[in-house]
């Protein structure tokens, strides 16, 4: 066998970044070898995947659950009771002892939440008494709870056809009344006007005022949940 015909064996080249191809693959740099391009493609692309494909939730998130504005005090009126009544909050008035004249709303006396009791001359000498349910069975929505609840009451009786203040013990109330704090509005209350007897044939009247103040976001409705 002829030895100088054989040739030497040439080193594979190298694939490594950054080396000649022409250089020998060197030990240490098969044990170090730097990512590829290809590699590192892949290592990026998975990376993007995964970062971009949580941005729709991220973006969900926040357009479904908003920031409230805690705090802001509203003041009830009577153009809330019927924004309540077409939520589904329950209403009503009813009349317990007879002759008695049970009124729930009275434009003459503005835009408040009321309640009037009356008597007239033909029955005067009988006690009388009406019992008004407001925002029954439901809660307040959106974060919106009650704040201040008051009731006031003025018992009148009528001479010479001008109202005048008749005692305070002509006239009593039954009261349950919402916990301050909490998202039940739900109020009762029975007012009773007492009878002046046989010889005083008068006209009489109870008038109930409301004062209901709630607390919550100002952008939102407490009677319809957001959506």
């Amino acid at each position: 066998m002829n030895h100088s015909a054989i040739q030497p064996v040439q080193r594979a080249e190298s694939l490594v970044f950054g080396m000649s191809p022409r250089q020998p693959v060197t030990h240490d740099a098969v044990m170090h070898t730097p990512l590829t391009f290809p590699a590192r493609r892949r290592l990026n692309s998975m990376l993007a995947l995964v970062f971009f494909s949580t941005l729709p939730f991220v973006r969900f998130a926040e357009a479904e659950t908003p920031s409230p504005t805690p705090g802001k005090p509203l003041d009830l009126d009577s153009a809330h009771v019927l924004a309540a009544r077409a939520a589904g909050f329950g209403f009503s008035l009813r009349e317990i002892t007879f002759p008695a004249r049970c009124i729930g709303e009275d434009k003459a006396r503005g835009n408040v939440i009321a309640l009037t009791i009356e008597s007239d001359r033909a029955a005067a000498w009988a006690d009388v008494a009406c019992e008004q349910i407001l925002f029954a069975n439901k809660t307040l929505q959106n974060g919106w709870t009650v704040a201040q609840v008051s009731v006031k009451r003025r018992c009148e009786t009528q001479e010479g056809g001008v109202w005048k203040a008749l005692a305070e013990s002509a006239c009593e109330l039954d009261t349950t009344m919402p916990a301050v704090g909490g998202t039940r509005l739900e109020t009762r209350v029975r007012g009773l006007l007492k009878g002046s007897g046989p010889l005083a044939a008068q006209a009489r009247r109870l008038e109930v005022t409301y004062r209901f103040t709630l607390t919550g976001p100002a952008d939102m409705s407490p009677w319809t949940v957001r959506r």
